[in-house]
C-alpha cells in the first residue's frame, strides 16, 4: 500500500461518530420524557409497564414459569420477640437468590416488605447482623420496628475484596443481554418470585419495598413493574 496518513487524520470522522450516538440518546431521552408527561401514562399503565418490561428482558417478559418458589430456609437466632432466618429462592432453574429474613413472632398478620441494600452491600450490612450498618443508618431495623416483616436479598452488589467472593457484573450484564436479558432483569425478576412466595404466607397483608441508592434504582424498577407493591420508598 502505498497511501499513509497522520493518525490523527481521521479524528473529526470519529468526533462526528461520537456527535451523531451523543444526539441519538439525547433524542430518545426526550421522546421518552414525552411518554411520561402523555396522560395516558396512568390509563395505559398496562401498555407502558409492558413496554418497560421488554426494554429490560427476559425473564420478565416471556418468564419460564409462575410456580411459587419453596426457600430453604435456616434459623439464625432467636431474639426478643423476633426470630431471623437466611432463606434461599430458587427462582430459575438453577439460580438460587439469598437474603436474611426477619419476622415478629406469633401469628398476627403484618405488613411485609422488601429491605434493598446499595452498591458494596449485603443484607448482613443493612440488618446490623455484622454490627455498624454504615451509611444505611440501621434501616432494617427501622423498618422492621414498625411492625412490618421484612426480607433483604442480596443482589450481585456485595464487595468483592471484603467478602471474598469475585464477579464482574458489568460482564454478566454484557453476557445476559447477548441472550436478551440483562442483570436488572434477572434480579427483578427474582424479587417478585419472592414476593410470590410472601404474599401467600398467612402472615402477610399488604407489600412494599425499600431501597437505598442502588437498591432506590431496584425499589423504583421493582414498582413500576409489580402493581402488588402498595408502597414504596426510595433514597
Amino acid at each position: 500500500m502505498n497511501y499513509n496518513e497522520d493518525a490523527r487524520f481521521s479524528e473529526k470522522y470519529k468526533q462526528e461518530y461520537l456527535d451523531g450516538l451523543y444526539a441519538l440518546i439525547e433524542q430518545r431521552e426526550k421522546e421518552g420524557e414525552s411518554v411520561r408527561e402523555k396522560a395516558d401514562l396512568f390509563e395505559n399503565a398496562a401498555t407502558h409497564r409492558e413496554n418497560f418490561k421488554k426494554m429490560l428482558g427476559w425473564p420478565l417478559i416471556n418468564p419460564p414459569q409462575d410456580k411459587v418458589p419453596q426457600p430453604t430456609s435456616k434459623l439464625l437466632s432467636k431474639e426478643d420477640g423476633y426470630s431471623i432466618y437466611r432463606m434461599s429462592f430458587e427462582f430459575l432453574k438453577g439460580v438460587h437468590m439469598y437474603g436474611l429474613f426477619f419476622k415478629h413472632d406469633g401469628d398476627e398478620i403484618r405488613p411485609f416488605s422488601i429491605l434493598q441494600h446499595g452498591g458494596e452491600g449485603t443484607p448482613e450490612i443493612i440488618s446490623g447482623v455484622l454490627g455498624d450498618t454504615s451509611n444505611y443508618n440501621d434501616m432494617a431495623m427501622r423498618v422492621f420496628r414498625e411492625g412490618i416483616n421484612v426480607f433483604a436479598p442480596q443482589l450481585v452488589l456485595w464487595n468483592k475484596e471484603k467478602y471474598g467472593v469475585e464477579y464482574d457484573r458489568a460482564s454478566i450484564d454484557a453476557k445476559l443481554k447477548r441472550v436478551g436479558s440483562s442483570i436488572a432483569a434477572v434480579e427483578i425478576y427474582a424479587i417478585t418470585k419472592i414476593l410470590d412466595y410472601f404474599e401467600n404466607q398467612s402472615y402477610t397483608k399488604n407489600l412494599g419495598m425499600v431501597g437505598l441508592s442502588y437498591g432506590g434504582f431496584y425499589t423504583l424498577f421493582t414498582h413500576a413493574i409489580d402493581t402488588r407493591l402498595k408502597a414504596a420508598i426510595s433514597f
